[in-house]
């Protein structure tokens, strides 16, 4: 349940990382266009001043050249170039580009016109502030100052002067000399500079306004870029750890699907087992009262028979008792056991069963290894538990080979809320297919010279029991083995 509530937990921080991304990265993605946009808007005021500041160029460029040559296409270009920038004559195609110094006859035009669109319409479209425009304007004001006196000279050449009116009506004598004079003496340069110093001015309004705008738009777009990268280690970070609880989900359930199965096996077992044990137990009492009473016939020299039958008998006796053994394990599998529980000293029970089996250890040379960690009194029973670790205790006995030095570790510690005791053999090992079935009844890999406690050959009983008692105590058991190498057994009980 508290992986499941993790999960659930971890999922919603990954999808809400998720969406958060996403709408960072809408954030992102705005702001990026915001500055290109303002990028954008930078280089086509850059082009609006520019084509003020080139348009003031060519005039006077014309206007010279038409008062020292007076030819009359240098004074055509001069009206053109003002008609467009006025908005009165179409708009060549890609007008930034260099086109009036490539002129050189009027009508050998170096691309088509386009459309009619004066400058001071370029200037609202991209939103420059009430001060910009205002240095355009008076630029482009005295520009139109400029273009009087250049008026005044280019009508010089053609003989035709200002009356009272302002207007060119009155004629005399062109005068090439002063309309020459009226084009570059110090007031004509000092009329230019009123011109460029406007859109100097407007270059360093803009400039620092847009300067500011674009990083304004950087610093918001890299803390998005840096918020987006730090939701995507976070991303990652929960949807590792994610699959490591879905990976320990899976394993959990595989783990009680194994269980599962384990107890139906016991408890199908058990009741075929419980009834056979029944009757094998009946089959034996009838054995073992008609011995009893033959023995009682020859005490009482009723009958009598040799020495050799008298031997068999007890032999069979013997084997009676055994197969009761045989038939109360089947028993204890088929019914759960009542459990006695007292505060016990793991250690100290499992002394005893060294104990119990010390001579067989010495026999087969075998080295018990103790390695005992202090630990709390646990509340069991004694019993169980006991015959449990003579179980582990046997079996690793017999997983090692004869003539072998043999080693049994014995470990017992706490970790966290568990008690965990380790008993490990330099045995033989089991392979991965058996290991699988070490719990299911009646599956041995004993050969039949191996016998346990009471003497009774491998039956398949005892660790399938253990395992019923341990899981009995709420615990789990588990093996580890590999080939000629050993086995580790590990049951973890709750303290």
């Amino acid at each position: 349940m508290r992986k499941l509530t993790l999960f659930a937990i971890l999922a919603t921080i990954l999808v809400i990382s998720i969406l958060t991304m996403a709408l960072l990265s809408l954030q992102a993605m705005t702001t990026d266009s915001k500055l290109q946009n303002s990028l954008k808007r930078q280089y086509k005021a850059r082009l609006i001043a520019d084509e003020l500041r080139q348009s003031s160029d060519d005039l006077t460029r014309l206007a010279r050249t038409y008062v020292v040559t007076e030819d009359d296409k240098y004074e055509k270009m001069y009206w053109d170039v003002l008609a467009i920038r006025e908005g009165n004559k179409a708009r060549p195609i890609e007008y930034d580009r260099i086109y009036w110094d490539l002129l050189v006859d009027y009508d050998d035009k170096p691309r088509p016109d386009g459309k009619v669109k004066p400058l001071s319409r370029f200037m609202d479209e991209i939103g420059l502030t009430d001060e910009e425009k205002d240095k355009l304007r008076e630029a482009q004001f005295h520009s139109n100052d400029l273009v009087n006196i250049e008026m005044i000279a280019m009508n010089a050449v053609k003989g035709r002067y200002q009356s009272e009116d302002n207007s060119f009506t009155r004629t005399a004598k062109p005068d090439l000399n002063y309309a020459r004079s009226l084009l570059h003496n110090r007031d004509y340069h000092l009329k230019k500079c009123l011109i460029m110093g406007p859109i100097d001015e407007f270059y360093a309004l803009f400039n620092r306004r847009l300067t500011n705008e674009v990083d304004s738009y950087y610093k918001e777009g890299q803390r998005y870029i840096v918020l987006i990268s730090m939701l995507s280690v976070v991303s990652v970070v929960v949807s590792l750890v994610t699959f490591l609880l879905i990976i320990a989900v899976l394993r959990e359930q595989k783990e009680l699907t194994r269980q599962l199965i384990q107890s139906e096996k016991l408890s199908a077992i058990g009741q075929l087992s419980s009834g056979v044990a029944h009757e094998f137990n009946n089959i034996l009492q009838i054995m073992s009262g008609n011995i009893s009473v033959l023995a009682k016939h020859k005490k009482m020299k009723i009958i009598d028979y040799p020495e050799a039958v008298t031997k068999s008998l007890s032999v069979i006796k013997n084997e009676i008792f055994k197969g009761k053994q045989i038939a109360s394990r089947m028993l204890e599998v088929a019914h759960p056991q009542d459990l006695y529980r007292e505060k016990i000293k793991i250690k100290d029970v499992i002394e005893e069963v060294i104990e119990l089996q010390k001579h067989d250890l010495e026999h087969e040379h075998i080295d018990i290894v103790r390695n005992y960690r202090e630990i709390p009194e646990i509340v069991l029973d004694r019993t169980l538990v006991y015959q449990v670790m003579l179980n582990l205790i046997i079996n690793a006995r017999h997983a090692i080979m004869p003539k072998k030095k043999g080693r049994i570790s014995i470990g017992v510690y706490q970790k966290n809320r568990q008690i965990i005791i380790e008993v490990e053999d330099n045995g033989i090992g089991i392979s991965k297919e058996n290991i699988k079935k070490i719990f299911d009844p009646f599956f041995t890999t004993k050969g039949g010279k191996a016998k346990d406690s009471l003497g009774i050959q491998g039956t398949g009983l005892g660790l399938a029991v253990s395992y019923k008692t341990i899981k009995e105590h709420k615990g789990d058991i588990v093996f580890e083995s590999k080939i000629n190498s050993g086995t580790k057994c590990k049951i973890m009980l709750p303290c």
